[in-house]
Protein backbone atom coordinates (compact mmCIF):
# COMPACT_ATOMS: atom_id res chain seq x y z
CA UNK A 1 0.00 0.00 0.00
CA UNK A 2 1.32 3.58 -0.71
CA UNK A 3 2.42 5.70 2.07
CA UNK A 4 0.19 8.54 2.61
CA UNK A 5 0.79 11.97 0.65
CA UNK A 6 0.62 15.86 1.80
CA UNK A 7 -1.78 15.32 -0.93
CA UNK A 8 -4.01 13.00 0.74
CA UNK A 9 -3.71 15.39 3.81
CA UNK A 10 -5.12 18.48 1.91
CA UNK A 11 -8.37 16.53 0.62
CA UNK A 12 -8.71 15.44 4.12
CA UNK A 13 -8.74 18.70 5.56
CA UNK A 14 -10.18 21.01 2.56
CA UNK A 15 -6.94 22.88 2.54
CA UNK A 16 -4.01 23.46 -0.40
CA UNK A 17 -1.15 21.23 -0.49
CA UNK A 18 1.34 24.19 -0.08
CA UNK A 19 -0.56 25.10 3.29
CA UNK A 20 0.17 21.23 4.73
CA UNK A 21 3.74 20.84 3.15
CA UNK A 22 4.41 24.08 5.33
CA UNK A 23 3.02 23.35 8.46
CA UNK A 24 4.67 19.99 8.16
CA UNK A 25 7.97 21.98 7.55
CA UNK A 26 6.55 24.24 10.55
CA UNK A 27 5.96 27.55 8.46
CA UNK A 28 5.23 30.52 10.23
CA UNK A 29 3.06 31.17 7.14
CA UNK A 30 0.64 29.13 8.34
CA UNK A 31 -1.70 29.83 12.12
CA UNK A 32 -0.68 27.63 15.08
CA UNK A 33 -4.43 26.28 15.24
CA UNK A 34 -4.06 25.27 11.58
CA UNK A 35 -0.43 24.00 11.80
CA UNK A 36 -1.49 21.76 15.42
CA UNK A 37 -4.67 20.39 13.20
CA UNK A 38 -2.39 19.15 10.33
CA UNK A 39 0.44 17.89 12.20
CA UNK A 40 -2.51 15.61 14.15
CA UNK A 41 -3.73 14.41 11.14
CA UNK A 42 -0.84 13.49 9.43
CA UNK A 43 0.19 11.33 12.43
CA UNK A 44 -3.61 9.90 12.92
CA UNK A 45 -3.40 9.30 8.67
CA UNK A 46 -0.06 7.50 9.04
CA UNK A 47 2.34 10.36 7.41
CA UNK A 48 5.56 9.47 7.21
CA UNK A 49 8.16 12.24 6.23
CA UNK A 50 10.27 11.59 3.67
CA UNK A 51 13.08 13.62 1.55
CA UNK A 52 12.33 15.06 -1.99
CA UNK A 53 14.90 13.03 -3.54
CA UNK A 54 13.16 9.60 -2.04
CA UNK A 55 10.01 11.65 -3.50
CA UNK A 56 10.89 11.61 -6.55
CA UNK A 57 12.47 8.48 -6.78
CA UNK A 58 9.53 7.34 -5.34
CA UNK A 59 6.76 8.48 -7.87
CA UNK A 60 6.20 6.54 -11.70
CA UNK A 61 8.80 8.16 -13.92
CA UNK A 62 7.26 9.52 -16.27
CA UNK A 63 5.13 11.13 -14.24
CA UNK A 64 7.70 13.16 -12.29
CA UNK A 65 9.46 14.59 -15.35
CA UNK A 66 6.58 16.34 -16.94
CA UNK A 67 6.89 20.46 -16.86
CA UNK A 68 3.54 22.34 -18.00
CA UNK A 69 4.05 25.28 -19.98
CA UNK A 70 0.86 27.46 -19.38
CA UNK A 71 0.10 29.44 -22.01
CA UNK A 72 -2.74 31.97 -22.20
CA UNK A 73 -4.62 31.26 -25.84
CA UNK A 74 -4.25 35.26 -26.58
CA UNK A 75 -0.29 34.63 -26.42
CA UNK A 76 -0.53 32.15 -29.17
CA UNK A 77 -0.83 34.82 -31.22
CA UNK A 78 2.03 37.04 -30.36
CA UNK A 79 5.51 36.40 -32.35
CA UNK A 80 7.63 35.41 -29.91
CA UNK A 81 5.94 32.53 -28.13
CA UNK A 82 7.65 29.92 -30.45
CA UNK A 83 11.07 31.08 -29.82
CA UNK A 84 10.05 30.80 -26.18
CA UNK A 85 8.45 27.33 -26.46
CA UNK A 86 11.95 26.29 -28.51
CA UNK A 87 14.01 27.41 -25.25
CA UNK A 88 12.01 25.76 -22.92
CA UNK A 89 12.25 22.84 -25.17
CA UNK A 90 16.38 22.70 -25.58
CA UNK A 91 16.59 23.06 -21.82
CA UNK A 92 14.25 20.12 -20.58
CA UNK A 93 14.43 17.72 -23.16
CA UNK A 94 18.44 17.31 -22.99
CA UNK A 95 18.02 16.77 -19.01
CA UNK A 96 15.30 14.36 -19.85
CA UNK A 97 12.13 16.57 -18.75
CA UNK A 98 8.53 16.65 -21.27
CA UNK A 99 6.68 19.39 -21.69
CA UNK A 100 2.75 19.09 -20.93
CA UNK A 101 1.36 22.14 -22.99
CA UNK A 102 -1.66 24.09 -21.35
CA UNK A 103 -3.53 26.66 -22.87
CA UNK A 104 -5.80 28.52 -20.93
CA UNK A 105 -9.09 30.24 -22.89
CA UNK A 106 -10.15 33.75 -21.68
CA UNK A 107 -13.55 32.47 -19.68
CA UNK A 108 -10.90 30.19 -17.63
CA UNK A 109 -8.81 33.00 -16.86
CA UNK A 110 -11.44 35.28 -15.86
CA UNK A 111 -12.78 32.64 -13.52
CA UNK A 112 -9.73 32.02 -12.04
CA UNK A 113 -10.05 28.17 -13.13
CA UNK A 114 -7.22 25.98 -13.93
CA UNK A 115 -7.28 24.46 -17.68
CA UNK A 116 -7.77 20.95 -18.27
CA UNK A 117 -5.19 19.85 -18.78
CA UNK A 118 -3.38 21.42 -15.43
CA UNK A 119 -6.47 20.60 -13.41
CA UNK A 120 -5.62 16.91 -12.45
CA UNK A 121 -2.48 16.48 -13.28
CA UNK A 122 0.54 15.43 -11.10
CA UNK A 123 3.50 17.38 -13.02
CA UNK A 124 6.40 18.30 -11.33
CA UNK A 125 7.12 22.02 -12.01
CA UNK A 126 4.72 24.91 -13.93
CA UNK A 127 6.17 27.47 -16.34
CA UNK A 128 3.34 30.33 -17.33
CA UNK A 129 3.77 32.39 -20.53
CA UNK A 130 2.06 36.12 -20.65
CA UNK A 131 0.12 38.06 -18.38
CA UNK A 132 -2.34 36.45 -15.57
CA UNK A 133 -4.23 37.95 -12.72
CA UNK A 134 -2.86 38.37 -9.25
CA UNK A 135 -5.62 35.87 -8.36
CA UNK A 136 -4.82 33.70 -10.97
CA UNK A 137 -1.49 33.05 -9.95
CA UNK A 138 -2.45 32.49 -6.01
CA UNK A 139 -4.26 29.61 -7.42
CA UNK A 140 -1.27 28.27 -9.21
CA UNK A 141 0.36 27.96 -6.45
CA UNK A 142 -2.29 26.62 -4.03
CA UNK A 143 -1.39 23.70 -6.18
CA UNK A 144 1.90 23.35 -4.21
CA UNK A 145 3.70 22.91 -7.92
CA UNK A 146 7.00 24.95 -8.37
CA UNK A 147 6.19 27.86 -10.43
CA UNK A 148 7.71 30.10 -12.57
CA UNK A 149 6.61 33.01 -15.06
CA UNK A 150 8.28 34.12 -18.03
CA UNK A 151 8.06 38.36 -18.93
CA UNK A 152 5.67 38.61 -15.63
CA UNK A 153 6.20 39.38 -11.64
CA UNK A 154 2.22 39.17 -11.29
CA UNK A 155 2.41 42.35 -8.92
CA UNK A 156 2.68 45.16 -11.42
CA UNK A 157 3.21 48.18 -9.65
CA UNK A 158 5.23 46.64 -7.15
CA UNK A 159 8.21 44.62 -6.26
CA UNK A 160 6.49 42.33 -4.66
CA UNK A 161 7.30 38.82 -6.15
CA UNK A 162 4.83 35.95 -5.95
CA UNK A 163 7.24 33.49 -7.50
CA UNK A 164 9.87 32.80 -9.37
CA UNK A 165 10.48 35.40 -12.50
CA UNK A 166 12.68 35.68 -15.87
CA UNK A 167 12.30 38.75 -17.47
CA UNK A 168 14.91 40.89 -19.77
CA UNK A 169 16.14 44.35 -18.86
CA UNK A 170 12.96 46.53 -19.62
CA UNK A 171 13.47 50.28 -17.38
CA UNK A 172 17.44 50.88 -18.72
CA UNK A 173 16.41 49.97 -22.09
CA UNK A 174 13.46 52.12 -22.84
CA UNK A 175 15.38 54.99 -20.32
CA UNK A 176 18.17 54.64 -23.35
CA UNK A 177 15.90 54.90 -25.93
CA UNK A 178 13.99 57.98 -24.74
CA UNK A 179 17.14 59.57 -23.74
CA UNK A 180 18.45 59.04 -27.77
CA UNK A 181 15.50 60.76 -28.55
CA UNK A 182 15.87 63.51 -26.33
CA UNK A 183 19.43 64.07 -26.94
CA UNK A 184 18.34 63.92 -30.34
CA UNK A 185 16.15 66.98 -30.52
CA UNK A 186 12.57 65.58 -29.55
CA UNK A 187 10.59 66.74 -27.10
CA UNK A 188 7.12 65.55 -27.66
CA UNK A 189 7.56 62.76 -27.23
CA UNK A 190 4.68 59.90 -26.34
CA UNK A 191 4.79 56.10 -25.02
CA UNK A 192 2.71 53.74 -26.97
CA UNK A 193 1.12 50.71 -24.72
CA UNK A 194 -0.67 49.66 -21.53
CA UNK A 195 1.32 50.04 -18.65
CA UNK A 196 -1.29 48.44 -16.66
CA UNK A 197 -1.02 45.65 -18.95
CA UNK A 198 1.77 43.47 -17.35
CA UNK A 199 5.05 43.78 -15.57
CA UNK A 200 7.61 43.97 -18.50
CA UNK A 201 5.37 47.22 -20.10
CA UNK A 202 5.07 48.43 -16.58
CA UNK A 203 8.71 48.34 -16.37
CA UNK A 204 8.79 50.13 -20.23
CA UNK A 205 6.61 52.83 -18.81
CA UNK A 206 8.45 53.46 -15.86
CA UNK A 207 11.93 53.82 -18.19
CA UNK A 208 10.44 56.11 -20.10
CA UNK A 209 8.86 58.04 -17.60
CA UNK A 210 12.06 58.62 -15.34
CA UNK A 211 13.64 59.46 -18.84
CA UNK A 212 11.19 62.31 -19.30
CA UNK A 213 11.34 63.55 -15.95
CA UNK A 214 15.06 63.37 -15.19
CA UNK A 215 15.02 65.50 -19.05
CA UNK A 216 12.13 68.06 -17.21
CA UNK A 217 9.99 66.93 -19.93
CA UNK A 218 6.60 66.82 -19.79
CA UNK A 219 4.56 63.84 -20.04
CA UNK A 220 1.08 64.55 -22.14
CA UNK A 221 -1.86 63.42 -21.77
CA UNK A 222 -3.34 64.39 -25.11
CA UNK A 223 -1.92 61.26 -26.92
CA UNK A 224 -3.30 59.28 -24.60
CA UNK A 225 -4.97 57.27 -26.35
CA UNK A 226 -1.59 55.43 -27.57
CA UNK A 227 -1.28 54.36 -23.85
CA UNK A 228 -4.73 52.74 -23.87
CA UNK A 229 -3.60 50.90 -27.12
CA UNK A 230 -4.90 47.33 -27.72
CA UNK A 231 -2.81 45.52 -30.35
CA UNK A 232 -5.77 43.28 -31.34
CA UNK A 233 -8.10 46.66 -31.76
CA UNK A 234 -6.18 48.49 -34.09
CA UNK A 235 -9.60 49.54 -36.09
CA UNK A 236 -9.65 52.66 -33.50
CA UNK A 237 -6.09 53.75 -33.94
CA UNK A 238 -7.03 53.97 -37.40
CA UNK A 239 -10.52 55.76 -37.29
CA UNK A 240 -8.53 58.41 -34.73
CA UNK A 241 -6.24 59.40 -37.46
CA UNK A 242 -8.92 59.97 -39.61
CA UNK A 243 -9.68 62.93 -37.13
CA UNK A 244 -8.08 66.24 -37.63
CA UNK A 245 -4.39 65.34 -35.50
CA UNK A 246 -1.72 66.61 -34.91
CA UNK A 247 1.41 64.13 -34.29
CA UNK A 248 3.65 63.86 -31.54
CA UNK A 249 7.28 64.24 -32.50
CA UNK A 250 8.50 60.61 -30.98
CA UNK A 251 6.96 57.61 -29.89
CA UNK A 252 8.28 54.63 -27.75
CA UNK A 253 6.54 51.89 -28.33
CA UNK A 254 6.06 48.93 -25.70
CA UNK A 255 6.77 46.30 -28.64
CA UNK A 256 7.31 45.79 -32.15
CA UNK A 257 3.83 45.05 -32.83
CA UNK A 258 2.36 47.90 -32.05
CA UNK A 259 5.54 49.51 -33.62
CA UNK A 260 4.59 48.30 -36.61
CA UNK A 261 0.83 48.35 -36.83
CA UNK A 262 0.99 52.36 -35.64
CA UNK A 263 3.55 52.62 -38.54
CA UNK A 264 1.45 51.05 -40.89
CA UNK A 265 -1.78 52.64 -40.38
CA UNK A 266 0.20 56.09 -40.18
CA UNK A 267 2.01 54.92 -43.26
CA UNK A 268 -1.55 54.61 -45.03
CA UNK A 269 -1.89 58.24 -44.43
CA UNK A 270 1.10 59.35 -46.31
CA UNK A 271 2.83 59.99 -42.79
CA UNK A 272 7.20 59.07 -43.52
CA UNK A 273 9.19 57.76 -40.72
CA UNK A 274 10.81 59.38 -39.45
CA UNK A 275 10.63 62.45 -41.87
CA UNK A 276 6.97 63.22 -39.89
CA UNK A 277 7.30 61.18 -36.70
CA UNK A 278 10.38 58.93 -35.02
CA UNK A 279 9.26 55.74 -33.67
CA UNK A 280 11.31 52.73 -31.74
CA UNK A 281 10.20 49.26 -30.90
CA UNK A 282 11.03 46.31 -28.26
CA UNK A 283 12.34 42.48 -29.55
CA UNK A 284 13.68 42.93 -32.82
CA UNK A 285 11.57 40.63 -34.78
CA UNK A 286 12.25 40.17 -38.11
CA UNK A 287 9.08 41.06 -40.17
CA UNK A 288 10.73 40.51 -43.36
CA UNK A 289 10.28 44.00 -44.38
CA UNK A 290 12.60 47.18 -45.29
CA UNK A 291 10.66 48.57 -42.08
CA UNK A 292 12.51 45.93 -39.83
CA UNK A 293 15.97 47.50 -40.92
CA UNK A 294 14.91 50.86 -39.99
CA UNK A 295 13.31 50.44 -36.70
CA UNK A 296 15.34 51.05 -33.37
CA UNK A 297 14.28 48.08 -30.81
CA UNK A 298 15.41 45.97 -28.18
CA UNK A 299 17.23 43.44 -29.00
CA UNK A 300 17.63 39.97 -26.79
CA UNK A 301 17.64 36.17 -26.80
CA UNK A 302 14.24 35.47 -26.59
CA UNK A 303 14.69 31.54 -27.08
CA UNK A 304 17.36 32.42 -23.58
CA UNK A 305 14.45 33.34 -21.86
CA UNK A 306 12.47 29.85 -21.94
CA UNK A 307 15.79 28.26 -21.23
CA UNK A 308 16.33 30.18 -18.03
CA UNK A 309 12.87 29.82 -16.67
CA UNK A 310 13.60 25.83 -17.55
CA UNK A 311 16.53 26.01 -15.27
CA UNK A 312 14.67 27.93 -12.91
CA UNK A 313 11.66 25.41 -12.64
CA UNK A 314 14.05 22.67 -11.69
CA UNK A 315 16.55 24.91 -9.61
CA UNK A 316 12.88 25.04 -7.64
CA UNK A 317 11.81 21.58 -7.90
CA UNK A 318 15.08 20.99 -6.23
CA UNK A 319 14.97 23.90 -3.46
CA UNK A 320 11.45 24.54 -2.92
CA UNK A 321 12.40 26.51 0.34
CA UNK A 322 14.37 29.31 -1.55
CA UNK A 323 13.59 32.31 -1.70
CA UNK A 324 11.66 33.80 -5.13
CA UNK A 325 14.21 35.14 -7.40
CA UNK A 326 13.67 37.47 -10.38
CA UNK A 327 16.17 36.61 -13.04
CA UNK A 328 17.42 39.22 -15.74
CA UNK A 329 18.49 38.60 -19.53
CA UNK A 330 20.56 41.32 -20.95
CA UNK A 331 19.77 43.22 -23.82
CA UNK A 332 20.69 45.57 -26.43
CA UNK A 333 19.18 48.75 -28.18
CA UNK A 334 20.03 48.87 -31.44
CA UNK A 335 19.38 52.45 -32.31
CA UNK A 336 18.53 52.69 -36.37
CA UNK A 337 17.14 55.41 -38.71
CA UNK A 338 13.60 55.69 -37.36
CA UNK A 339 14.78 57.63 -34.64
CA UNK A 340 17.21 59.84 -36.03
CA UNK A 341 16.35 63.98 -36.62
CA UNK A 342 14.58 64.68 -39.56
CA UNK A 343 12.67 68.36 -39.85
CA UNK A 344 9.28 67.55 -38.28
CA UNK A 345 5.99 68.69 -39.66
CA UNK A 346 2.68 69.05 -38.13
CA UNK A 347 -0.59 67.17 -39.57
CA UNK A 348 -3.72 68.88 -38.57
Amino acid sequence: MAGVSTIDIARKLGLSRNTISKALNDSSEVTPKTKKLIIETAIEMGYKRISRKEFYESREPDRNRDICLLVHEREMEIRYWNKILRGVEEYLTARKYRIVLAILTEAEAENDRLPPTLENSTVAGIITVGNYSEEYYRRLQATGIPLVTIDTAAAIKSSHLLCDTVMTCNHSTVYDITEHLIQNGYRKIVFAGNPNGCRSVRERWNGYREAMLTYGLEISEEYKIFRDIDIKAMESLEGYFEEPFELPEALVCANDDIANKIWSALKAKGIRIPGDLAISGFDNYDTGTEDTNILTSVDYNIAELGKLAARQVIYRIQNPEASFVLVRLAANVLFRRSTERTEMKSYK
